[in-house]
């Protein structure tokens, strides 16, 4: 299965990151940047692509596509079982954006965010970690030297992300629960559990997250 990329969001977002691997790597032979923060780049540049890979092997749909109304979210089409996010296209730091975004698809893929199936936001794993590691790669695509050289505290914490959302217009991020709160978390184990008595009483789901559909058929198959 393939991620659905109907604007080459996914796609120019890969060529850019293997574009800029090979960048580094000529700048480091040239000697214009020092080897060490070379290839701590060129890691991490190899660790997002390798996110994206694994969303392309992945059983979960995933759908990626430009829109301005509800531009920068990751939401949930009960109809067609497919984690969509919608990108803005009016962003200065693009593929930092992007890379924002995907790593919040990412994180669905392991377990670590669920999603409210009306697309009010994301639900109950969704901690103030799971935020501050998106935007720690949206900081590493858009000015990677001042992200692994750490200078000025560019690297950021869970504190930087509270205070960010705290000047947002409306606020955001106020009121997530420290991690890591996941699919194995109690916090999992008791959402996994209210997907099978759903299942098991007929009615749907108001939030998923990856394999809610075995959990939900386990509960079908309790009815006698």
């Amino acid at each position: 299965m393939t991620i659905e990329d109907p604007d080459k969001i996914i796609e120019k977002q890969k060529q850019f990151l293997q574009t800029s691997k090979d960048e580094v790597k000529n700048m480091i032979d040239k000697g214009f940047i020092g080897s060490k923060i070379g290839k701590a780049i060129i890691e991490h540049l190899k660790g997002a692509l390798n996110e994206i890979k694994e969303l392309e092997k992945s059983d979960q749909n995933y759908k990626f596509v430009y829109n301005d109304e509800v531009r920068n979210t990751v939401g949930y089409d009960l109809k067609t079982k497919t984690v969509v996010t919608s990108i803005g296209t009016d962003k200065d730091s693009y593929y930092g954006v992007v890379g924002h975004e995907i790593k919040h698809s990412y994180q669905f893929e392991k377990g670590e965010i669920s999603i409210s199936v009306d697309n009010s936001g994301y639900g109950v794993l969704y901690d103030i970690g799971d935020e501050t590691e998106a935007y720690n790669t949206e900081g590493m695509l858009s000015n990677p030297d001042l992200y692994v050289k750490n200078e000025d505290g560019y690297i950021k914490d869970d504190n930087w992300t509270r205070q960010k959302g705290a000047n947002m217009v409306p606020p955001a991020y106020q009121n997530l629960r420290p991690g890591p709160i996941n699919i194995n978390s109690p916090e999992g184990k008791e959402l996994r559990n209210k997907t099978t008595i759903a299942g098991k009483e007929g009615r749907e789901v108001t939030e998923v997250y990856i394999g809610w559909e075995k959990d939900y058929e386990k509960g079908k198959n309790k009815i006698n």
